[in-house]
């Protein structure tokens, strides 16, 4: 169950406590992620659960495992390319390579198809970030959610006030979604 910490609280209530009966029970391994494992609302999870950080994979250590899958599904690629890949997936293997697949379609892979990739993944990883705002309780939790994104705040806060009113429907819900913004 990937972010975990981004419950809301509101149509999914009772879901983290549920979750945690869950895998409490369960004969299987329930595997959950979460982008903060401090935020409180996950506090009955970490009480039945185990804890495993997950380190950035090196980028020899990507270059390798890409090389090895491009080769084996005869995926025509620059070596140059390659790299170019793992060094943009920034240590994310699962990212490389769903970037690996969606380049295969459109063979040969060149860097300048790999580098084209860059606008989406800017963009996935703001919507990311504004999800984690949204749904943020912290201050503190929703000013790391933008550690990651590169771009200025002026373009932050517009994309913020862009995106605040597909997130919340409520009048009532916006207004205090822009008063938090402007703390």
């Amino acid at each position: 169950i990937d972010e975990v910490d981004n419950f809301s609280g509101r149509k999914d209530r009772g879901g983290i406590s549920e979750l945690a009966k869950i895998i409490k029970t369960s004969t299987f391994p329930i595997v959950c992620t979460a982008n903060d494992i401090t935020n409180s609302k996950i506090k009955a999870l970490k009480k039945v659960a185990m804890d495993v950080e997950f380190q950035k994979v090196s980028h020899e250590d990507q270059l390798n495992f890409l090389t090895k899958i491009a080769t084996e599904n005869n995926i025509n690629v620059e070596p140059n390319a390659i790299s170019a890949l793992a060094r943009q997936s920034d240590g994310d293997l699962r990212s490389a390579l769903i970037d690996l697949q969606a380049l295969a379609a459109i063979q040969p892979i060149t860097v300048d198809k790999v580098t084209s990739l860059d606008d989406r993944k800017r963009t996935q990883t703001i919507m990311h970030a504004l999800r984690i705002v949204f749904k943020s309780s912290s201050a503190q939790t929703a000013k790391e959610a933008f550690r990651d994104v590169d771009m200025d705040m002026d373009k932050l806060f517009m994309w913020m006030d862009k995106n605040i009113s597909k997130e919340y429907q409520k009048p009532i819900e916006i207004h205090k979604a822009y008063e938090h913004l402007s703390r």
